[in-house]
């Protein structure tokens, strides 16, 4: 059994050094900073810390992100070849650059105003970890909003906490109970919500990220 050896660089050993290595050429002490770099680099990449490899919810309702339009350099909505709104992410506190355009005071009626903008979408272009509003006809004949969350069933779950799935079959399970609910008339992306960062917590089994 081979048996390890630590070697203790004592005062001794130190001074002995100093006098065969001249720290004080800068091609030496360059090479000298180089390879502690890289060995300390080495060592912190090797370090193994329990837990996965996962960001389960990046913001935790700490810092939401709303749906908001891009605006141009004017303050004025852009909008893409097709004429559809060009969207972007914005924070709480960024929605008073819309008061303007939108002609709001407050963040909550911009929110309401930003809602007023978004189109209806079909049911597979729903994604996972969003709020959507639900238009449906009641039995009474009146048209009545729902607002849901979609996300993955639980009892996919793993372990570890996270969904090991192929992205179409996240996509299925995502939409599976909106996609087979006849009595939905439109979909819309309900903003005022604000969402989390997306989550990370799904590891896609057909190795696509």
């Amino acid at each position: 059994m081979k048996e390890n050896k630590t070697f203790a660089l004592t005062k001794k050993y130190a001074d002995l050094v100093d006098n065969y290595i001249p720290y004080s050429n800068k091609g030496v002490f360059k090479k000298f900073v180089s390879i502690m770099s890289s060995s300390l680099t080495k060592a912190g990449i090797r370090q193994k810390l329990s837990g996965i490899l996962a960001v389960l919810k990046p913001t935790q309702e700490i810092i939401k992100f709303y749906k908001a339009p891009l605006l141009d350099s004017e303050g004025n909505i852009k909008y893409n070849d097709e004429g559809e709104i060009i969207w972007r992410k914005v924070t709480y506190g960024q929605l008073e650059n819309y008061y303007d355009v939108l002609n709001t005071e407050n963040e909550e009626d911009t929110l309401v105003a930003i809602q007023n903008l978004v189109k209806p979408i079909q049911k597979h272009q729903i994604e996972i970890g969003r709020h959507y509003e639900l238009s449906r006809i009641g039995i009474d004949g009146k048209i009545y909003t729902e607002v849901v969350f979609v996300e993955l069933p639980n009892s996919l779950k793993e372990s570890d906490g996270t969904f090991n799935i192929t992205r179409d079959g996240a996509l299925r399970y995502g939409y599976r109970d909106i996609k087979n609910d006849t009595s939905i008339l439109e979909i819309r992306e309900h903003v005022i919500e604000g969402n989390d960062l997306q989550s990370y917590n799904i590891r896609f089994s057909d190795g696509v990220n």
